[in-house]
């Protein structure tokens, strides 16, 4: 019996210790179970942390670009309703500020350092009689060189000088080379031709026949009185004499290359008058002379040339396109032009010399012109000038041109040969003084 419950109690135990030994691993079980648990459970929500993060990120970057581009749109709208038809403006001057880049890089263009790039003279070849002068002008470029100085040397000083301010002086026959040099070595040259002078035509041609001086009052409105002979001067007295006028006087300054007037300058431009002489220098279409390779306006020539004796001969074109009065008019602007700015010298006016027979114009003809040379002889009168009626050495019995004087009978009729030049000379020489 002992040992039955014995058993039993053993059987009782060890079912007691199996219940407990299963209670207690279902326990470890479940107790081992949970860290893990955790963890997988920690890494779970880790994950789902960073995979939250990584789409809020995303979210986030995805909304900032939006509203980038959404800030960026509007400001571009704002823009565009605040700036109206400026805004195309403005593009097309940015894409021509874009555009000028490359441009400026392959144009090569100087550097604005100020080194000089480039220098010319404005003459290559002069010929000059002995004792003439000539100015040089140099150019310099670019406009904004830093150091602007020129060195001028002469191959030959027997032959010319030239001084600083460029103003070459024949000496004697021969020739010689002027070297203009930068500072930086650009060079440029000019090469000087100093000839004999032709003598002048003898005294003795002061005897040929002239036309009679009242001749140039065959058809003029108003008679004008001829022109009394006073002696005669030798070439040197047109020394200091320069003579402006338009392609007519031009012929004659050609002439004169014979030494009939002396050193006489010559400011002369084919389409001169009166009134187009009194137009700025700048402006388009001037027809302003030159005088040593530079361009002057007649009264500011004048100044230039130095000269005390000024001679006129201007009109021809006036008359055509304003009339006598016109014409008068602007005479009287440009000699007072001229004594403002030269108030020693002694004005001459020359009148204005007649047309071919068959070469008259509506307004210009054998009759408008001695009307305003006898215009031009009231107001010399009454200024002081010196008239001289060179008209009526050229001339033929009826007023017109002579044939023989004319270089241009099939053009326009109004131009010199050598032999009307030759008059023309020789009455200037008698009438002068």
């Amino acid at each position: 019996m002992k040992k039955i419950l014995a058993a039993l109690l053993a059987a009782s135990l060890a079912v007691t210790l199996c219940a407990c030994k299963a209670e207690n691993n279902e326990d470890s079980n479940d107790e081992s179970s949970a860290p893990q648990q955790s963890v997988q459970e920690s890494r779970d929500a880790s994950e789902k942390s960073e995979k939250e993060a990584s789409e809020v990120s995303e979210e986030a970057e995805i909304t900032s670009k939006a509203e980038s581009s959404e800030e960026s749109s509007k400001v571009s709208e704002q823009s565009g309703e605040s700036s109206g038809t400026e805004s195309s403006a403005a593009e097309e001057s940015s894409k021509a500020a874009q555009a000028s880049e490359p441009v400026q890089q392959q144009s090569h263009a100087p550097s604005t350092s100020g080194e000089v790039t480039g220098l010319s003279l404005s003459a290559s070849d002069i010929v000059l009689y002995p004792g003439q002068t000539y100015k040089i002008t140099a150019v310099v470029t670019p406009d904004n060189a830093a150091d602007r100085s020129i060195n001028i040397e002469w191959s030959d000083s027997s032959v010319i000088t030239v001084s600083s301010d460029f103003v070459v002086t024949a000496l004697n026959i021969g020739s010689a080379v002027i070297t203009a040099s930068s500072s930086n070595g650009k060079k440029a040259v000019c090469n000087v031709t100093v000839k004999e002078k032709p003598a002048a035509p003898a005294d003795n041609s002061q005897h040929q026949v002239q036309p009679s001086d009242n001749s140039d009052s065959v058809q003029p409105a108003q008679p004008v009185e001829p022109d009394p002979g006073s002696g005669y001067v030798s070439a040197d007295w047109f020394d200091d004499a320069v003579f402006v006028g338009d392609s007519v006087t031009l012929k004659l300054s050609y002439y004169a290359e014979n030494g009939s007037l002396g050193n006489a300058a010559f400011l002369c431009a084919g389409s001169l008058g009166y009134n187009n002489a009194l137009w700025d220098i700048n402006r388009s279409g001037n027809v302003h002379p030159t005088l040593y390779g530079k361009k002057y306006t007649v009264d500011e020539g004048v100044k230039a040339s130095g000269k005390k004796k000024v001679f006129i001969m201007l009109g021809m074109n006036d008359v055509g396109l304003y009339g006598v009065d016109g014409a008068a008019s602007g005479m009287i602007e440009l000699t007072n032009r001229i004594l403002q700015k030269s108030p020693d010298v002694q004005i001459y006016i020359e009148s204005v010399t007649p047309m071919l027979k068959n070469k008259q114009r509506a307004k210009l003809n054998n009759s408008t012109i001695p009307q305003f040379n006898a215009r031009l002889r009231e107001i010399c009168s009454s200024r002081g000038f010196v008239f001289i009626n060179v008209a009526s050495a050229v001339m033929d019995s009826q007023g017109n041109l002579s044939p023989e004087n004319c270089s241009d009978p099939s053009a326009m009729g109004i131009h010199f040969t050598n032999t009307g030049c030759s008059k023309w000379v020789e009455y200037l020489k008698t009438h002068v003084s």
